[in-house]
């Protein structure tokens, strides 16, 4: 508790972020490994919806490119 006081009793212009923790006498402190975590791959639409989709896109992009290459013919 010592420790705090006499840090309440200095004057600092900045906080220290990197010395906020409570100083500890016992060097228990071990690097270990992690795992990964674990990710589940979740999708909202499956492979029979996804290729509707994807044929439905590709309808309307032709229809658009076609709409287009009319309007590109008719300019003088």
């Amino acid at each position: 508790m010592e420790w705090f006081i006499e840090l309440l009793q200095m004057r600092q212009d900045k906080i220290d972020t990197q010395g906020m923790s409570i100083p500890s006498k016992s060097g228990t402190y071990t690097k270990r490994e992690i795992p990964p975590m674990p990710v589940r791959h979740r999708t909202i639409f499956t492979p029979e919806e996804r290729r509707e989709l994807k044929d439905i896109v590709n309808e309307a992009l032709d229809e658009r490119w076609n709409e287009h290459e009319d309007v590109g013919d008719k300019m003088p």
